[in-house]
């Protein structure tokens, strides 16, 4: 504890640091080591476009960019400092995927800086987020046309001043579109069938309430499993992932992801099996395959969210990408995971133009967040 405190307040007085005035015009902020993904494809078209140097904030100690061999990413380590840091920051443009920003402990403060907002999935902005979760926040990037009904919906019903919001795409989905067309399912053609359990965060989520039952009937299944916890769960429950992998233990066919930065899973796996959780969108869209939903309770973090008088997207399009199981029924998973396979193909077209509709500038979305930042320095 004491060693990261004293890394964090050195790092936090070598940002501040006259020669590094340059360097803090563009600051991102991340949480932990797997936002950088949605960042990526930002951060490289600015450093391919400008000469603009990367000042990258994250809150954790092991976060791979400390290992960057980029000179122009600048990486810090600031936590506990996070809201004083970001208030007095004399920066052009903080980028961030963190919401509720002035809400609570993390505010602008005395920062003249414009502060972004950067979705890590493309749900809705009034369900699966609290109240007032981005109306501080100077400019949006939006994933699709539903954020910015949304957004200004909100705005105009509350006397908001708006904000700016940039019709930008979403990185991250045409990242595993595009590593999906290079590498496909990266198996023999006899290989196992995969499945990967990819379920949201929270009490009442697949791995938090009823993690028994999946393991249970998977056990001895024909399919190879690869159960994939929400970071937030493993940040919210300590022991779920030791719980996970004690469960498991002696199911061959049965694995526990505990590296959340893994990517080829999500190419490998025949068929995701998910709850409440955006990874539904990020999979289909981005390996044009359905998706087993089960229906646990949905995900409000808004109690007022019916307000909006807009049905949030994860709740509209969840039976036009996939199929959906009772909580009940979860007893009964691997025979319609041998069921839904059969049909799979039939998604396909369907699955594309939704896509088309759902997502701003697809294989673009870097570029124009790109530019839009380059026109505020």
């Amino acid at each position: 504890m004491l060693k990261a405190f004293l890394r964090e307040l050195a790092d936090s007085m070598r940002l501040f640091e006259d020669k590094n005035k340059e360097l803090r015009r563009v600051v991102f902020y991340s949480e932990r080591d797997i936002y950088y993904q949605y960042y990526e494809g930002l951060i490289d078209y600015l450093l391919a476009n400008s000469a603009v140097e990367i000042c990258y904030a994250t809150s954790d100690l092991n976060d791979p960019i400390f290992k960057t061999s980029n000179s122009r990413i600048k990486p810090f380590y600031v936590k506990h400092c996070l809201g004083l840091v970001l208030s007095k920051l004399d920066a052009k443009v903080v980028v961030m995927t963190m919401p509720d920003l002035n809400n609570f402990f993390v505010s602008k403060g005395e920062s003249q800086a414009k502060f972004l907002y950067k979705f890590h999935a493309m749900v809705s902005t009034h369900q699966q987020y609290r109240n007032g979760a981005f109306d501080h926040y100077d400019a949006i990037f939006c994933v699709g046309p539903h954020q910015v009904e949304e957004i200004r919906r909100r705005e105009t019903m509350g006397g908001i001043t708006p904000k700016h919001l940039v019709e930008s795409g979403y990185h991250r989905l045409e990242a595993i579109y595009q590593e999906h067309a290079k590498i496909g399912s990266g198996k023999p053609s006899d290989a196992a069938r995969t499945v990967l359990v990819a379920p949201t965060w929270g009490d009442t989520s697949l791995f938090e309430a009823h993690l028994k039952e999946i393991v249970s009937a998977f056990a001895g299944s024909p399919f190879n499993v690869h159960l994939r916890p929400h970071p937030q769960s493993l940040s919210n429950k300590k022991d779920l992932l030791n719980d996970m992998k004690s469960l498991v233990k002696g199911h061959n066919n049965i694995h526990v992801e505990g590296d959340l930065t893994r990517k080829m899973t999500i190419h490998q796996a025949d068929v995701l099996v998910t709850d409440r959780s955006g990874i539904a969108f990020e999979y289909a869209f981005g390996t044009e395959r359905p998706v087993l939903f089960i229906d646990t309770p949905l995900k409000v973090s808004n109690p007022q969210c019916s307000e909006l008088g807009i049905e949030p997207i994860e709740n509209r399009l969840r039976h036009q990408i996939g199929v959906s199981l009772n909580v009940s029924e979860i007893n009964r998973i691997a025979d319609v995971c041998r069921d839904f396979l059969d049909s799979e193909d039939r998604y396909r077209s369907s699955i594309i133009e939704l896509r088309s509709e759902c997502i701003f500038n697809w294989l673009e979305s870097s570029r124009v967040e790109g530019d839009y930042i380059l026109g505020l320095l």
